[in-house]
């Protein structure tokens, strides 16, 4: 005579199917992926801030050193044509100066705007990863 021995939980419950157990996973994969998807939206919305913060200083700094570069460099003309430079050689050497300063704030300025335009890429990574581990989870090492 064989004897069947229904399983219980410790808390006297029945055992829970593995339809019930797969659907568990996957309800705690989704808030994960919720969580995760929350927290990307507000890194997002802060580089956008930076962003904004960024153009609107570098804006208000491009319109004072506008004028501010005008004054200067006519006073570096004169003062060149008064050491006894011809004008045009004073106004090349002035050209000169102003693409080396150019070039280099052109560099800076790439550099600054690297954080906010890998945002993006670096969220893609970071779901990327996480869905690969969510639908690893229920596939047998090979």
């Amino acid at each position: 005579m064989t004897r069947t021995r229904k399983s219980v939980t410790p808390d006297g419950s029945p055992p829970l199917s593995t339809l019930d157990l797969a659907a568990e996973v996957l309800a705690a994969a989704l808030q994960v992926a919720d969580s995760e998807a929350a927290v990307i939206k507000a890194e997002l919305a802060e580089a956008r801030r930076r962003a904004v913060r960024g153009i609107i200083l570098g804006a208000v700094a491009a319109a004072f050193a506008f004028f501010a570069i005008g004054v200067g460099l006519a006073a570096i003309l004169l003062g060149l044509i008064a050491l006894g430079l011809s004008p045009w050689l004073a106004a090349l050497v002035i050209f000169a100066a102003l693409v080396v300063v150019a070039a280099i704030l052109l560099v800076l300025a790439q550099r600054l705007f690297t954080y906010v335009a890998q945002t993006p890429g670096r969220y893609l990574v970071r779901l990327s990863s996480l869905s690969q581990t969510i639908f690893s989870k229920g596939k047998p090492d090979a």
